[in-house]
C-alpha cells in the first residue's frame, strides 16, 4: 500500500511558473479526483488565499479551459497561502524549508548556516 502524501508545498506559488504550469496541473488533479491533499503555497508576495485563488483562476481562464466549478471548488478549498518572511529568500546560501505545527498549518525557514 502506498502511503499517502501529508501535504503539497510548492514554493514560489505567486510566481511565473505557477500562472503557466502549476495552476493548470492542480486544476487537472482537482478535476479527475486525484488531489487528495492540503496544497500550501508560499511565496514571498503579500497574497491571502482569496487572492491565491483568483490569481489560478484567472491562470485557467486565460488558458481558455471550460472550468468545472465543483473540481475548481474541490482544488480551492483545499489550498492556502503562506508568505514567507524576507529570511525565507535564498541569497546565496541554501536556507532548508521546515514545516511546523499540524502539516501545512504554516512553514518558515531556518536560518542559513
Amino acid at each position: 500500500m502506498t502511503a499517502a502524501a501529508d501535504a503539497l508545498v510548492l514554493f514560489g506559488i505567486s510566481g511565473d511558473l505557477a500562472r503557466k504550469k502549476l495552476f493548470s496541473a492542480l486544476y487537472g488533479l482537482a478535476a479527475a479526483a486525484r488531489l487528495d491533499m492540503p496544497v500550501v503555497g508560499v511565496a514571498a508576495s503579500d497574497w491571502d488565499d482569496a487572492v491565491l485563488r483568483a490569481a489560478a483562476r484567472e491562470s485557467l481562464e486565460e488558458t481558455g479551459e471550460e472550468i468545472d466549478e465543483a473540481a475548481f471548488t474541490r482544488g480551492a478549498t483545499r489550498s492556502w497561502i503562506h508568505r514567507s518572511s524576507s529570511h525565507g529568500r535564498v541569497d546565496g546560501g541554501l536556507c532548508r524549508p521546515t514545516l511546523t505545527g499540524p502539516v501545512g498549518c504554516r512553514a518558515r525557514y531556518r536560518p542559513c548556516g
